[in-house]
């Protein structure tokens, strides 16, 4: 079983990796996913899971979406979605390489296209059962993982929502029933959930439990709150220590993506940001409630991103010296 007590104190270098891409956009016609096959190439994946392995990385996020089937809702499905018994059979093969398998279902309204006409049914009965048949497959499948990632990031209709055609977003009250529900599904079936830090700090900090395993990102080129290229760094560096004196548990989040606001500085990479993230963490966060680091590159695992994979995964491979 993946919950294995002897993993409780391993630090976790991780590694987030996408089977299903349906969570970036609404659909241009209702009922049609944003994609109706599967974007994975099952070569490219095996390569970079077996490059985790070789440098010594421990745990693999996998973002499932549309990726994997509901036996439930098997209208979520597209083609090329893999059956439970074919991730049954991958996540032994993971295990066997030293990477502990995570299950990631992303229920934040800007991510949740996987959710095909559900995402329409927001904190309605029909939802809500939804998403607990969905956590709960998982959950069976991945055999009851230590942690289970519930996303829960960038639900923010005000500016990144404005492209899609129907906008829909949860406010108050209402956003902490639906995420505190999802925190209940996971916890009730004895597994850990994880979630990205998102919306306001100080009202996030009072009211999530703090059993919750937080991840914070800052995706920036220093941490140097004077040197910063992006205004909106100086407010978000701090929060890895917030979260921490507020006695979080965290699996700092960076990666080798280049955000959208680097696009006037035409840069080839972002190999920096990981790094950076490593030392400062290191050098500011409470060792023990410091838990481990999270790469993310933000991509599909597809022939056309292998190098871009292959290189996020040798970043890490360079950090975990640090």
């Amino acid at each position: 079983m993946a919950n294995d007590s002897k993993k409780k104190d391993e630090f976790i270098w991780a590694a987030l990796l996408h089977l299903g891409m349906n969570m970036w956009g609404d659909q241009k016609a209702p009922l049609k996913p944003v994609c109706d096959h599967l974007r994975f190439d099952e070569p490219v994946w095996r390569e970079v899971t077996q490059a985790m392995h070789d440098i010594g990385m421990n745990m693999i996020v996998i973002d499932l979406g549309e990726g994997m089937e509901f036996k439930k809702h098997p209208e979520l499905a597209v083609k090329g979605t893999w059956s439970q018994d074919k991730m049954r059979r991958e996540l032994d093969r993971l295990r066997g390489l030293g990477l502990e398998p995570i299950p990631k279902l992303n229920f934040s309204t800007l991510h949740d296209a996987w959710l095909g006409e559900y995402q329409w049914m927001i904190s309605t009965p029909e939802y809500y059962r939804v998403v607990e048949d969905t956590i709960a497959e998982a959950i069976d499948v991945f055999d009851r993982p230590r942690f289970m990632h519930l996303g829960w990031d960038e639900e923010d209709v005000g500016s990144l929502q404005q492209r899609f055609e129907l906008m829909i977003e949860r406010h108050s009250d209402l956003w902490w029933h639906d995420f505190l529900f999802t925190l209940k599904q996971v916890e009730d079936r004895g597994v850990r959930p994880w979630v990205w830090h998102a919306r306001d700090f100080d009202e996030w900090v009072a009211r999530c439990p703090k059993n919750v395993l937080a991840s914070w990102a800052m995706y920036g080129r220093t941490y140097n709150v004077d040197k910063v290229d992006v205004v909106r760094h100086v407010k978000m560096i701090p929060r890895f220590k917030g979260l921490d004196d507020a006695g979080f548990d965290q699996i700092p989040c960076a990666t080798t993506w280049i955000p959208n606001y680097y696009a006037k500085y035409h840069l080839k990479n972002n190999d920096v940001n990981f790094p950076l993230t490593v030392q400062h963490c290191r050098n500011t966060l409470s060792p023990e409630r410091l838990k481990g680091f999270l790469m993310a590159p933000w991509t599909s695992t597809q022939f056309s991103r292998r190098e871009f994979l292959l290189r996020s995964i040798d970043i890490v491979g360079q950090s975990m010296k640090i």
